[in-house]
């Protein structure tokens, strides 16, 4: 049990990845953002389920057992969170998708074709088109508004692990 307990934090970061993997490929409906969350919460109490599970058979006094659930949470937090990225690297990032664009074509793309394919004006109108059909954003007399507020939820949770983690709110601050 001592060695689950070690590793108690690579241990939900499996189940985390795990039910997303299974999850996303087999209820689509649900779409990614709903599996990374699902699975960030499984890991999690996976997590919670081993660490109680050792602190009961360890016999450890109630302090040491707090701290070291803390500490495994805050280590299983962090795991989630680069996780997070590396999906969201992938899903996301300009860079990514004209590599893969590139590497896909066999022929290469010009200039003007990347350019084609990634107009800002274009991206944003995309953006802009899925927040709509997701509700995170409404649209009244030809403003946006905050519609189903998750995703600012997401953000600001991630402004907070910036500052914890790294002391500062983002790469540009």
């Amino acid at each position: 049990m001592f060695y689950l307990h070690i590793g108690s934090p690579v241990v939900g970061l499996v189940i985390n990845v795990g039910t997303q993997v299974v999850g996303f490929r087999y209820v689509r409906r649900w779409g990614l953002l709903r599996w990374v969350f699902s699975g960030f919460v499984g890991g999690f109490a996976a997590l919670l389920a081993v660490e109680m599970g050792y602190a009961f058979s360890a016999q450890a006094g109630l302090l040491e057992s707090i701290g070291e659930i803390a500490l495994s949470a805050m280590t299983y937090t962090a795991l989630g969170y680069c996780y997070f990225h590396f999906i969201n690297l992938g899903e996301t990032a300009r860079r990514i998708r004209i590599l893969t664009e590139l590497w896909e074509s066999g022929d290469g793309l010009s200039r003007n074709e990347i350019l084609e394919r990634y107009d800002a004006s274009h991206i944003v109108d995309v953006r802009l088109q899925r927040m709509i059909n997701k509700k995170q954003i409404i649209v009244q007399n030809g403003r946006y508004y905050i519609g189903k507020p998750i995703m600012l939820y997401m953000a600001r949770a991630i402004v907070i692990m910036k500052l914890v983690l790294l002391g500062r709110r983002g790469e540009l601050h």
